[in-house]
């Protein structure tokens, strides 16, 4: 039988941004209930909910204080039961954000660290200073800047924290540690959700001696990718873990894991491959090569044959942006982003894999960084202006042309997008030539044939800038064109008068039957019968 997950449109949603129930600027679960119908309406099988967990909101619920609840600012569990029971009703699936690297440094589980508590003092990474505590007992350097250790008073030692002071990493190499998170999934699994996606799963075990890490000479960017991260992250130990896990769930039910496979540009999508395992690890992990691929039909030809090639037997997951990456539409440059993003989209909904859309990419929304003194991300407070951080991407979804863009009754978290008038839902449902409705209508095609589900892909070579690919299983055969570039290009594959045009990114384009217009895309049905 075929896992659900497989064939499914997963729809990501930044809680805090996508819709306001309650009135008070920031988005909540009983928001996200009340949208339902409307994820429903556009055809998306799950919704993967970033954190909702209590959280002093430091990173704002990627530190974690209780795995086991709901923090005030989106609700209470009644409201996350009810969120799964009403989703469920509409034939959609939930997945949990799990953050088991680090917890805040406001759990529990660090409180008892500090106060030496016989079953916690090891929950964490510590280490004594050798000589003086002003020496830190590594070179390992945090992403969100300094040394990634922090010296406390309390303990007399220094904690690792592969972010920020608040987030503290677990000690993974407690037997203790593995334990109690297998009982946090089993917690959530007993309310009814379907699968997890685990944040930077890669960092769980670190090298038992602490041994430094190798400079990466001519580095660039943010000084934690002048290292190689030979020794603070990817270690077998944490494949071994990822396989108990792996059967851990099995055991209980159809159950999806997809990981977040922390590697920087100078790594490969090989890396995130590798914690599928054989068929025994994660379900589905994250290519960040297609969020970092040049908009051109090379490019992403290359970074699509590289992530099938890297995974083998192993299933794919294909999205182009996240709560930590610039939205996809902004990537591509300024010229034609709405023909532009079209194609995006058919190639995120054709290709072969489980696709994951993250909220307000079905309305085109772009990415516009935040003014500094409006930056609530810490990266970006951290290293402005080098790097402005993740709010550009994290703006409220836009409902309406109201003066909060439906998002909420008084000023938001982070300001409403200043193209809300223009960009939102309720403009793009009224026309139905909009980017909503073609997202909408790819869906359905993608539901319609089994092929654009769990057929085998084939990546035909690139001719004149053209992405061409097919996608078949038994007698069903797809052909689909994406001419990503400003001029006209030949089809590489002509039409046979038999054949269906099942889509088409422009129909008013004026182009030939032989050619494509600029960055046009079509899928076809070849004939039964008829020759490729």
């Amino acid at each position: 039988m075929t896992p659900w997950w497989q064939s499914a449109v997963i729809y990501q949603i930044y809680p805090r941004s996508f819709y306001d129930a309650n009135g008070d600027g920031i988005g909540d679960l009983r928001g996200i209930i009340q949208k339902l119908d409307y994820l429903q309406r556009l055809g998306v099988d799950a919704l993967w909910l970033n954190p909702v967990y209590p959280s002093p909101m430091r990173d704002f619920g990627y530190d974690v204080s209780d795995y086991c609840g709901i923090d005030p600012a989106f609700g209470d569990m009644a409201d996350m039961q009810a969120l799964i029971t009403q989703a469920h009703k509409r034939g959609m699936k939930i997945v949990m954000d799990m953050v088991f690297n680090h917890t805040s440094h406001q759990h529990p589980w660090f409180k008892a660290a500090l106060e030496n508590d016989p079953h916690y003092r090891d929950f964490y990474i510590w280490r004594e200073p050798k000589n003086t505590r002003h020496k830190t007992p590594n070179n390992w350097r945090s992403a969100f800047g300094g040394s990634a250790w922090r010296w406390h008073h309390k303990r007399q030692a220094f904690y690792l924290h592969s972010f920020l002071p608040a987030q503290p990493d677990l000690n993974w190499r407690n037997p203790e540690v593995e334990k109690a998170a297998l009982q946090i999934l089993d917690f959530w699994l007993a309310k009814g959700v379907n699968g997890f996606r685990f944040d930077v799963i890669n960092l769980l075990f670190k090298d038992p001696t602490l041994r430094n890490n190798p400079l990466r000479f001519g580095g660039i960017g943010r000084p934690y990718e002048w290292q190689q991260h030979r020794h603070d992250r990817n270690q077998n130990e944490t494949h071994l873990f990822l396989q108990r896990m792996r059967r851990h769930l099995d055991n209980r039910g159809d159950i999806l894991s997809v990981g977040e496979i922390m590697y920087d540009k100078y790594e490969t999508c090989a890396t995130a491959a590798s914690f599928c395992g054989q068929q025994d690890e994660l379900h589905l992990t994250f290519n960040f090569e297609l969020l970092h691929a040049k908009f051109s039909a090379r490019a992403l030809h290359l970074a699509l044959q590289r992530w099938y090639d890297a995974l083998g037997k192993n299933w794919p997951s294909i999205t182009f942006s996240n709560h930590d990456f610039p939205r996809q539409i902004s990537r591509t440059g300024r010229y034609k982003q709405a023909e532009k993003a079209r194609l995006l989209a058919m190639l995120a909904l054709s290709a072969k894999g489980t696709v994951v859309l993250y909220y307000g990419e079905e309305i085109g929304m772009q990415e516009e960084p935040v003014r500094k003194k409006e930056i609530q991300d810490p990266a970006g407070q951290f290293y402005w202006p080098i790097y402005k951080g993740r709010d550009g991407c994290r703006r409220p979804m836009c409902w309406d042309d109201s003066e909060y863009g439906g998002f909420s009754a008084q000023r938001s978290w982070l300001p409403v997008s200043p193209a809300a008038p223009k960009r939102n839902v309720l403009a793009q449902q009224m026309n139905p030539n909009s980017l909503w409705h073609f997202y909408r209508s790819l869906i359905a095609l993608r539901k319609e044939y089994t092929c654009l589900q769990t057929g085998e892909i084939t990546l035909h070579p690139v001719q004149h800038h053209v992405l061409y690919f097919t996608r078949s299983l038994g007698k069903q055969i797809l052909h689909i064109m994406l001419n990503i570039s400003p001029r006209p290009q030949s089809m590489p594959y002509l039409p046979n008068p038999r054949d269906a045009c099942l889509l088409n990114s422009r129909p008013a384009a004026k182009s030939l039957p032989h050619e494509l217009a600029p960055y046009q895309g079509v899928i076809y049905q070849q004939a039964q019968g008829s020759q490729d």
